[in-house]
């Protein structure tokens, strides 16, 4: 009886598998969205340049660590497919199994420390039939670019696995091969993927801490394993955030202190958990980004708080009753150490769940183990039909996610105050040829947020191909830019506006109205992207300004310099006539010392070679 529960348990397990594959496959038609435009078209190898490849690898700027691991496997995906958006979203798929296949592998280690080995890959299963088949995560699976997010979580699933195998393994070569070879390639593989990989080794604590006290001590190579595999690297990643914390918490961009974002995580992460266990499709969604911030201590934070601080104390006062669930819930709340706590990033993301989530699944199935065994068998049968309606819900999610048009739409409806929602609605109005139609759903989004002025500009492009453009629209556009802050998403705006009127293609403006609305562009306080200074370089060459175009073309190589950057700097100094400019820049460039790849380099010594030769 026992053989034949172990191979339902397998095969049911394979059943999943597919099942996973049948629900997404419908999704993987849609297509490619916000910053994969950045992150995959930017980085398409079309013929095979080792040099070029390198470069796409190592140059990427979404993450403090370049996240190289990502990109080469965007790299890969885009060298034998191109831009089809239906081979990201299916790597991204595969990756997705995979790490369930871990999950499920880690899960069943943990639990058999605690339950029998029958009971153990049941509930393993259950927990990851929740994981891999929420409906949360199909905005993580079906993004190309959150890869990055996936792949980091991989590495960390198969780090831990290995960690608890060799833990609890009798053979000293299978220790030496996984703890000194497999984990810290591992955790590179984690930590160059994203940078949520730097959270491994607070893992490796919880789990050093639930195996110690099931399999012992260990011998001598399990204790310089704990120094110099868990300690060691969790110390270090300790101090190297207190080394750099005034980096790390630098506000200056944002709208919120720091103080601000820690009260208003609090209740996000409330609002995590309500969605991984009771999800409800109407609060889910890529475009949260109209959530209240907490500016004090109101009702509402002191809940959450008071919240928290009970979980906390419920993890340490049933650790020895439940092991398994205080395990489950520590590894949710390490998984949001880094995200959801004082990073000023945005302040919510559904994706940020796709690692964390398995400890919180985890923590809950296993309070089946309360249960008698003769209400076991009841309360599986119960937690599959929970799993049926989890299966359900993904499979209308992902039906959203099946083109740009019905992902919009859906999404103007769910986030009414999302102005991004209502930007994307606009945007995708456009592409369908329905420009009447998208000028109102604009109008709506500046009335959300009036102070994102780049719908305005927007707007005003949307008349470009027409005669005229409405006298109280031009005066609106002119005062919101005279009076706000002309962010990133202006910025980009401004740059197509003057791309198309420098190049003729925009009859309906006047080039006085143009001249007067790019004289009012008001910068953004504090410390901005160097993107932004790259835009707006971009912007005054369009309209003809060499010497602003020069002078914040100089303020973002403060920042980063880049190939694109240069690229551009080099055009625009050649249109302007300014020959002997842009080989004294190149020649400067070429030896300024700045780390860049040997493809960069390269082009850069091309560059110069063929503006010699155009000087001679």
């Amino acid at each position: 009886m026992f053989r034949l529960r172990e191979f339902l348990g397998v095969t049911a397990f394979f059943a999943l598998g597919l099942l996973v594959l049948l629900v997404y496959l419908p999704g993987l038609n849609g297509p490619f969205l916000l910053d994969d435009f950045h992150n995959i078209h930017l980085s398409l190898l079309e013929s095979w340049d080792f040099e070029y490849a390198v470069h796409l690898i190592a140059s990427n700027t979404s993450g403090t660590l370049g996240r190289s691991v990502s990109m080469a496997s965007i790299v890969f995906t885009g060298f034998f497919h191109g831009l089809d958006a239906w081979w990201f979203k299916y790597h991204n798929l595969l990756i997705h199994m995979l790490t369930g296949v871990g999950f499920f592998a880690l899960g069943w280690r943990i639990l058999l420390l605690v339950y029998s080995e029958s009971r153990a890959l049941w509930l393993s299963l259950f927990v990851v039939f929740l994981w891999a088949l929420h409906p949360l995560f199909v905005s993580t699976v079906l993004y190309p670019v959150q890869r990055m997010a996936q792949l980091s979580t991989l590495w960390v699933v198969y780090v831990c696995l290995a960690y608890i195998y060799a833990r609890t393994s009798n053979s000293e070569i299978i220790k030496a091969v996984l703890f000194w070879l497999l984990v810290p390639v591992g955790a590179l593989l984690a930590l160059f993927s994203k940078e949520n990989g730097a959270l491994l080794p607070f893992f490796l604590v919880l789990i050093e801490w639930f195996v110690s006290g099931r399999v012992g001590r260990g011998g001598r190579q399990d204790s310089l394993a704990r120094i110099f595999v868990v300690l060691l690297p969790s110390l270090s990643a300790i101090v190297l955030v207190t080394l750099f914390w005034g980096q790390l918490t630098n506000y200056g961009p944002r709208d919120f202190t720091l103080i601000e974002r820690l009260l208003t995580q609090a209740q996000v992460v409330w609002f995590y958990i309500g969605q991984l266990l009771l999800p409800r499709l109407s609060a889910m969604g890529l475009y949260l980004d109209y959530w209240p911030i907490s500016r004090g201590l109101d009702y509402k934070v002191l809940l959450s708080l008071a919240g928290l601080g009970c979980t906390l104390f419920m993890v340490v006062w049933l650790r020895r009753l439940i092991p398994v669930f205080s395990f489950g819930v520590c590894w949710f709340f390490i998984g949001h150490l880094m995200e959801s706590t004082f990073i000023p990033l945005e302040m919510v993301f559904e994706h940020r769940n796709y690692l964390p989530a398995w400890g919180l699944l985890l923590a809950v199935v296993s309070l089946l183990s309360l249960m008698a065994n003769r209400y076991f068998r009841l309360c599986c049968i119960l937690l599959m039909v929970f799993c049926l309606g989890f299966t359900y819900l993904t499979i209308e999610r992902v039906g959203y996610w099946k083109s740009r048009e019905s992902l919009a739409v859906i999404s103007s409806v769910y986030h009414k105050d999302s102005f991004r929602a209502g930007m994307e609605l606009a945007s995708a109005t456009v592409n369908a040829g329905h420009v009447a139609l998208a000028r109102d759903y604009t109008r709506e989004a500046i009335l959300v947020d009036p102070s994102k002025i780049g719908a305005n500009i927007f707007l005003l492009i949307s008349y470009c191909n027409d005669q005229d453009v409405p006298v109280g629209m031009l005066d609106s556009t002119l005062r919101a830019v005279e009076s706000r802050e002309l962010k990133v998403y202006g910025a980009m705006a401004m740059r197509t506006l003057m791309i198309k009127v420098a190049n003729d293609r925009c009859a309906a403006l006047s080039k006085r109205y143009v001249k007067k609305l790019v004289e009012s562009v008001q910068p953004p306080q504090g410390v901005p992207k160097s993107t932004y200074f790259h835009l707006m370089a971009q912007v005054y060459a369009a309209h003809g300004d060499f010497a602003r175009s020069s002078t914040y073309y100089k303020f973002a190589e403060g920042k980063v310099i880049n190939l694109s950057l240069v690229t551009d700097v080099v055009g625009d100094y050649t249109r302007f006539g300014e020959h002997s400019m842009a080989l004294n820049y190149l020649e400067k460039i070429k030896t300024d010392g700045r780390r860049r790849t040997s493809y960069e380099q390269r082009q850069i010594v091309e560059a110069i070679a063929i503006l010699r030769a155009g000087d001679n």
